[in-house]
């Protein structure tokens, strides 16, 4: 589906690969593999809770955040790691200090305004179901990559999916898309039409219109 909808994905990836932006130093990563989608989770739950709270208190408010979100993310972690769950004794200072500095980066990229939208809710179409996004900012839908890796090609496929579901839905009320990576320091923006002009030569209205009917037409043929 996606090699039909947009052919020149791949190669267009690469090329952006080459340019995105550095905006602020690597955290440097100490805990292991196994705990650090936890920590991940753990530090955006903490810049949500903290985004409206004065920068004097930044650093006391983030800690207390992290503090009280631990079950929470225990929780929704143990969802997708069963039966390997995790506890309150796995979480180490390590986790803690990594989740704040990865919180505060993210409050540093995107400090509260007006109009944003935390973790986004979009309907689902065809064979989606609905889904949850990280954060709409100044007309832009952010997906927060937090691991210690670079973005890839499947990271803008995500991003495609929920415009669709947006635009299946009627709300599409962002016209760019964007990945940052609060632990490295990559982040790349750009609008929707330019990415489907040169993943497809169509613009975004098109390209996303595709996209839904692919999903219905996915949804009809498993009916």
């Amino acid at each position: 589906m996606w090699r039909e909808v947009m052919p020149l994905g791949d190669s267009y990836w690469r090329r952006e690969n080459l340019f995105l932006h550095q905006i602020h130093p690597a955290i440097s990563t100490q805990t292991n593999t196994g705990l650090r989608g936890f920590v991940n989770e753990l530090a955006f739950s903490a810049f949500c809770l903290t985004r409206n709270e004065e920068m004097s208190k930044r650093r006391t408010s983030i800690i207390n955040a992290i503090d009280n979100s631990i079950p929470s993310t225990i929780a929704y972690i143990n969802r997708f790691t069963y039966p390997s769950a995790m506890d309150a004794s796995d979480v180490s200072a390590t986790c803690i200090q990594e989740a704040s500095a990865i919180a505060s980066n993210l409050l540093d990229t995107f400090p509260a305004k007006p109009g944003d939208v935390l973790r986004p809710k979009f309907l689902g179409c065809g064979i989606l179901g609905a889904a949850e996004g990280d954060i709409i900012s100044s007309g832009c839908l952010y997906e927060i990559k937090a691991g210690a890796r670079a973005f890839r090609i499947s990271d803008i496929r995500q991003l495609l999916v929920y415009s669709t579901l947006a635009y299946a839905s009627g709300s599409l009320e962002f016209d760019r898309i964007g990945l940052c990576n609060p632990r490295t320091g990559a982040f790349w923006v750009k609008s929707l039409d330019s990415i489907c002009q040169s993943i497809s030569g169509l613009k975004a209205s098109d390209v996303l219109s595709n996209l839904a009917r692919h999903f219905d037409s996915l949804d009809s043929y498993q009916s």
